[in-house]
């Protein structure tokens, strides 16, 4: 995962320094993926905790972390669609 070293680097005023635990750390980079930086992480992050809960099927295709198959993808999305018509009672949670 970058750290946002290179960007900093080139004396960006819109960069910032944040100090947080080891183990803060490890949890951030475990949410990552090699090109990611921590400042995409944690814009997921906020995206997630501002998106207002939805039941729309475009919403968790662009949410939802989906196979990157195109028929598995497409397989995953019919599973959550039929959850979906199960009612307004119903919730469940994206890992």
């Amino acid at each position: 995962m970058e750290t946002g070293a290179e960007e900093t680097e080139k004396s960006s005023p819109d960069w910032k320094n944040i100090r947080i635990k080891e183990d803060t750390y490890t949890c951030l980079s475990a949410l990552g993926s090699m090109k990611d930086s921590f400042d995409d992480v944690i814009n997921r992050l906020l995206d997630y905790y501002d998106f207002p809960p939805s039941k729309s099927i475009d919403d968790l295709r662009k949410y939802a972390a989906l196979p990157e198959n195109a028929e598995c993808a497409e397989a995953a999305l019919g599973l959550l669609k039929a959850i979906l018509n199960l009612g307004d009672d119903v919730s469940f949670t994206l890992l």
